[in-house]
C-alpha cells in the first residue's frame, strides 16, 4: 500500500512512551510528479475520515486519548514546492489537533 491507494491505511503504530498513535503514508513518488499533491490530499482525507469516524479507536482501543500523528514517509527529499506543501498541511492539521510530519 502506498500514497496511490487512497482508500487504505498504510501503517498504524502506537507509542505508549510518548502517548501517540501514528498513521503512516508510504510515498515513493518524486515531488515533481504532477499527481502527487492530489494523491496526498486524497490519502490524508481518507486518514482523517478513519480517525473521525471512530474506526481508529474501534480497531486500536488503546489509541483513545493519544495524540494523533500522520507521518509521510517519503522516499525523496521534498523540493521547495514540496516543503511549502508540507508546511501548509502541517498548519491545517494542527488546527484539528493532528500532527503532520514528513520523513525522507
Amino acid at each position: 500500500m502506498t500514497i496511490e491507494s487512497s482508500g487504505t491505511i498504510d501503517l498504524i503504530a502506537t507509542n505508549d512512551e510518548n502517548n501517540t498513535v501514528t498513521l503512516a503514508i508510504s510515498d515513493h513518488l518524486e515531488w515533481s510528479d504532477e499527481n502527487k499533491v492530489d494523491m496526498l490530499a486524497e490519502k490524508i482525507d481518507s486518514y482523517l475520515y478513519y480517525i473521525d469516524s471512530g474506526q481508529l479507536i474501534k480497531a486500536y482501543p488503546d489509541a483513545e486519548g493519544m495524540t494523533v500523528n500522520i507521518l509521510l514517509k517519503s522516499m525523496h527529499k521534498p523540493n521547495e514546492m514540496g516543503s511549502m506543501i508540507i508546511d501548509s498541511i502541517s498548519e491545517s492539521l494542527e488546527e484539528i489537533d493532528v500532527k503532520f510530519e514528513c520523513e525522507y
